[in-house]
């Protein structure tokens, strides 16, 4: 349980436990996913929503699913290829030993187990450094070219998983230079999200989703930037409402003791024939 209360909204992230999706989202909580190709989007998001239905709980809003895919975006094709297989050093290169990729307690215990035995070689992210760019691109793991085929691809992404609020564009990696990654970044925030930003819903609250209402949706306002702007405007007037003390670690943040005034001194003064006089 958080500390502060009311609390800044929190992401899990997760692959293929879908009570463990179905629990964050619950308690209205984002779930966020990585690299994994769009079916598998698409199922996982799918039976978490599907579990929520029979619940009996309010319909989760698209910015409570998160994505992220590698995404690149070039004046032509040619450009943006080059720019994501820079990007891609982080699928070949960034591996790590087998006890660091599944901990115990950080899969289930069979899936744990089936590791072990050999019946997962490395995992999601090794089977996928063996497929070529053109099967990433299928698939959505990355998204990459002119701004208007990326719109495009992330529209379609949206469409084919059943809708999500975030996308988390990962935009550079291993020696890709501050040049090109700012082109592309720039490309990508001035042309593409002009194309996608009124894509979806955002949730009307904070907290289990069980206190949510009907979503809204994120063209409401003009943009999902503005919605989204909105339900934090509303958090912050809850956690500053009355002016209450600021809780740190579920205590009250004690105020400053005011220092008492110090009283002033009298001074002496000698007249003529000796005698002393105090003066204030």
């Amino acid at each position: 349980r958080p500390y502060q209360e009311p609390h800044p909204p929190i992401w899990i992230t997760g692959g293929s436990n879908i009570s463990h999706g179905t629990e964050t989202i619950r308690r209205g909580y984002t779930f966020a996913m990585f690299l994994t190709p769009v079916d598998g989007l698409k199922r996982m998001w799918g039976a978490i929503r599907e579990n929520i239905k029979n619940m009996g709980l309010p319909k989760p809003a698209d910015d409570q699913f998160a994505f992220m895919p590698l995404v690149a975006v070039g004046n032509t094709e040619e450009e943006a290829l080059r720019l994501v297989e820079e990007v891609f050093w982080y699928v070949t290169h960034n591996k790590a030993e087998s006890q660091f990729r599944a901990p115990p307690g950080y899969v289930e215990t069979q899936l744990y187990a089936d590791f072990l035995s050999g019946k997962f070689s490395g995992g999601r992210t090794d089977a996928i450094r063996k497929m070529g760019m053109e099967y990433f691109r299928k698939n959505h793991v990355a998204i990459y070219g002119t701004p208007d085929s990326v719109a495009k691809q992330i529209k379609d992404l949206y469409r084919k998983t059943g809708g999500f609020g975030h996308l988390i564009a990962m935009m550079h990696s291993g020696s890709m230079s501050y040049k090109d990654c700012k082109k592309s970044m720039t490309l990508f925030a001035k042309e593409v999200v002009p194309q996608i930003k009124d894509l979806g819903t955002v949730s009307d609250t904070f907290g289990p989703l069980e206190n949510h209402g009907k979503p809204i949706p994120a063209a409401k306002g003009g943009s999902r930037t503005e919605a989204l702007a909105a339900m934090y405007a509303k958090f912050h007037a809850v956690a500053t409402e009355e002016k209450k003390p600021v809780k740190i670690r579920g205590k009250a943040k004690p105020k400053a003791k005011a220092k008492p005034k110090a009283k002033a001194k009298a001074k002496t003064t000698i007249k003529s024939g000796g005698r002393k006089k105090k003066a204030a």
